[in-house]
């Protein structure tokens, strides 16, 4: 099953892996939305030149973790709004390689974790060549810790 039995809420990585099958996404595509991303993406605008660096942090606890905790990490869904984006800004010059997944095998409700995790990966990402000139972070879904975590940490760090 994909969906939790009790709530009916979607397994995000069951959910994700599913419709990133090439038969299920060309079923699909024209039917899922991201209202929040693709009204960042209008906002910013894709254009080739700055050329435009899309990251999207999603989590991917090991297999060791219980099963209901893992069963809704978001990497099936990152990958999956990989796609998405590619697919459906290309021909604005957007190319698969300036979308980003960033992973964390860490616990997301741990805030020291958290911390540490985009302590490390924040400035990663700010030392990319190109270097960006002008950074846009959308915080949005995910765990409280995440978000408070990268919104408390990126503007100091990027």
């Amino acid at each position: 099953f994909i969906a939790n039995a009790k709530t009916g809420q979607l397994k995000a990585r069951l959910a994700g892996a599913y419709l990133r099958q090439p038969e299920q996404l060309n079923r699909f595509q024209g039917h899922l939305r991201m209202p929040m991303i693709e009204k960042a993406l209008r906002y910013i605008g894709v254009q080739p030149e700055p050329p435009l660096q899309i990251v999207l942090f999603a989590t991917n606890q090991s297999e060791q973790i219980r099963a209901e905790y893992r069963e809704n990490d978001t990497i099936e869904y990152a990958h999956l709004i990989r796609e998405l984006l590619f697919v459906r800004y290309q021909r604005f010059g957007l190319a698969k390689k300036q979308i980003i997944v960033c992973p964390t095998s860490d616990n997301p409700a741990d805030y020291d974790l958290m911390l540490e995790f985009y302590r490390d990966r924040l400035p990663e990402i700010a030392r990319r060549t190109p270097r960006p000139t002008r950074v846009h972070l959308l915080i949005a879904g995910g765990t409280p810790q995440m978000n408070t975590i990268s919104e408390k940490w990126a503007p100091s760090s990027l």
